[in-house]
């Protein structure tokens, strides 16, 4: 079985996070925005990015994304963004995710079905949470309550151990897709090969072994 694929549609300053995040991770990742200045100036970073206006069913029917595991809904306006949802739920899709401004936002996205609704201003209250217990997670994105993607920085604690030593699949559930080191980014670092200080992992996996990482990060990661 392949990767699992997601769809953003709206490519503000959330979307585009999102979903050149989870490009970055290696994820299949389809990009959607009514604007072609934003789908210009970000298709250096989104091998798969559209110009579409997504309130239009005959448009998300083309999209094919049924086939995603997620779609996540970050579109600027409140009009657009409800009747996205409400196009992209009659679709079938398995998770939707959408970006709420207000209870009222969220209510009506609700009502609709919505899988996941965001705040973003609550959810940067939770990555701020976590860089003050851990200072060494230097991003954190929350999939779902359950699934999140965070890097964070290898210090002096961890420095010259391999990623076969630290065991983080078995110790904490969560799986290293990608070593960022210096400008090179690895999808493929040899098990065996030592990190250095200042390597950025992207981790993803669940929140109880993320939240168990972050004790760690404390002590060892961040020294």
């Amino acid at each position: 079985m392949g990767k699992k694929e997601f769809a953003v549609l709206g490519l503000g300053r959330f979307g585009s996070s999102v979903a050149t995040t989870l490009t970055r991770l290696g994820y299949p990742t389809l990009g959607a925005d009514r604007d072609e200045a934003v789908v210009n100036e970000l298709s250096s970073f989104l091998p798969r990015i559209v110009q579409a206006d997504t309130t239009r069913e005959d448009v998300l029917s083309s999209m094919n994304l049924k086939d995603c595991a997620a779609v996540i809904i970050g579109i600027g306006s409140f009009q657009e963004s409800v009747i996205t949802a409400v196009r992209v739920k009659r679709l079938g899709v398995n998770h939707i995710l959408a970006k709420a401004y207000d209870e009222v936002h969220s209510q009506v996205l609700k009502e609709i079905g919505v899988d996941r609704i965001v705040c973003p201003e609550k959810e940067m209250g939770a990555r701020v949470a976590l860089g003050l217990v851990s200072p060494s997670i230097v991003d954190y994105i929350e999939l779902s309550p359950e699934l999140g993607v965070l890097d964070v920085t290898i210090g002096e604690g961890f420095a010259g151990k391999s990623l076969r030593q630290l065991r983080l699949p078995e110790r904490f559930g969560v799986n290293v897709v990608a070593v960022k080191r210096g400008k090179r980014i690895e999808i493929t670092l040899p098990p065996d090969e030592s990190l250095q200080v200042g390597d950025i992992l992207a981790l993803i996996g669940e929140r109880q072994g993320i939240n168990r990482l972050s004790v760690e990060l404390e002590g060892k990661l961040g020294a």
